[in-house]
């Protein structure tokens, strides 16, 4: 569909926008230079393929680009591109993606998408900052939302002049590619108002938030105390007081499910725990009960609040004195090694 181009000299980055056009409300007639590419039912697209003989001379891909558009092909893949290693590259709006051997220029495939295939929806052409931000997004592997979704041009448009001549689209809102999958729509609000010459830029997100189980910490027994005599007597005359004749039970799952159950009750109560693990040196045991006492306070309680400030005094305290106890060996080392230097001398 084509609209009617008016005479007033608009400058929107190669867009023309005239001042029919009511951007908050989106009524009015818009006029705008060549043909209105909007959302059709379903759309055909032309596919190619051609052993270009090489890519590995200048003017070469600028050339397939314009047989490209003059053909109307969308998507077309290349063969024996002789260029080396794999990347993507983009001309002129299209994007090539290819890929190669290590060193040697030759054989090669790729694909080339038109701008419209490789989703490159922005406003106008790109200028020298454009470029730059293009470079930064493709170095830091970020996508840009707002132009990754074909929209109308009042949708694209975030920036006007005071004399309502010049939009352009500089606002944007960008994402990692490994989530822009989750990204499901992106486009400015001209019709939001707070006395700005930029449009709000708003993008939908579909978030999926993984739930974190509390990791239950529990203790680990010192098995190691077995060996001690006192300790296996005591485990082995508590395990048969409490284990009866094992003829009594006739079933056999009856008899290893009572048996499993004796052996952890006497666990717990003969064999000894392992002693916490201290994550710093400076830790001390009334450190870590304390923080065993905040856990089981609850968080925002005012006895939470309370634990937590005496726990950080006792570390920095701690921490302190054990670095100034470090201090004072190495001096007296130092003065020792001193001594015995100045003897030999």
């Amino acid at each position: 569909m084509k609209y009617k181009n008016e005479k007033r000299k608009n400058d929107v980055n190669g867009i023309k926008v005239g001042k029919s056009l009511d951007a908050s409300s989106g009524r009015g007639m818009l006029t705008t230079q060549g043909n209105l590419d909007l959302h059709p039912a379903t759309a055909s697209y032309r596919l190619a393929t051609w052993n270009v003989r090489t890519l590995h001379q200048p003017g070469k891909l600028e050339n397939i680009l314009n047989e490209m558009r003059r053909l109307s092909i969308a998507i077309m893949g290349v063969s024996e591109t002789r260029w080396i290693q794999a990347g993507k590259k983009v001309v002129d709006g299209a994007t090539f993606i290819y890929s190669g051997p290590e060193r040697k220029h030759e054989k090669g495939v790729g694909v080339i998408l038109d701008p419209a295939t490789s989703r490159q929806h922005g406003l106008g052409r790109r200028n020298i900052c454009g470029d730059k931000w293009a470079g930064w997004c493709e170095a830091n592997n970020q996508v840009v939302t707002n132009s990754y979704f074909k929209h109308h041009p009042r949708r694209l448009w975030t920036w006007r002049s005071p004399d309502d001549h010049t939009k352009n689209q500089i606002d944007y809102i960008t994402i990692n590619k490994r989530f822009r999958n989750s990204v499901t729509q992106a486009k400015c609000y001209p019709g939001a108002d707070c006395d700005s010459d930029h449009s709000v830029v708003v993008a939908t997100i579909r978030l999926r938030l993984q739930k974190l189980k509390r990791r239950v910490v529990t203790s680990k027994l010192d098995l190691t105390a077995l060996k001690k005599c006192d300790i296996r007597t005591k485990f082995k005359d508590s395990v048969q007081q409490r284990f009866p004749d094992i003829h009594e039970f006739i079933e056999a799952e009856e008899s290893y499910g009572k048996f499993s159950e004796v052996i952890r009750q006497v666990t717990r109560e003969v064999i000894p725990t392992l002693p916490r693990i201290k994550k710093q040196i400076w830790m001390t045991e009334e450190i870590l009960e304390l923080m065993d006492a905040r856990r089981l306070s609850g968080r925002f309680t005012d006895e939470y609040r309370n634990i937590n400030r005496i726990i950080r005094r006792k570390c920095r305290n701690g921490k302190e004195t054990f670095y100034q106890k470090q201090c004072q060996e190495l001096e007296e080392l130092e003065k020792q090694f001193l001594k015995q230097l100045v003897s030999l001398i």
